[in-house]
């Protein structure tokens, strides 16, 4: 959901601990959605509401 968190995601991303290799997510997993920059509330909420149905099953 790139664009969506902006205020204080670079001091949440940008340390040394961040960039491990097991905490990589391909982006072909069920895990990772979409949604435009200027996705309204429902959007956002059915992409979150997928990404659950989809973690529940593994």
């Amino acid at each position: 959901m790139k664009g969506v968190v902006a205020k204080g995601s670079e001091e949440l991303l940008r340390t040394s601990g961040s960039y491990l290799r097991d905490g990589i997510v391909p982006p072909e997993s069920p895990l990772v959605t979409y949604v435009s920059g200027r996705a309204k509330a429902d959007e956002i909420a059915n992409a979150l509401k997928q990404v659950s149905k989809s973690a529940a099953g593994m």
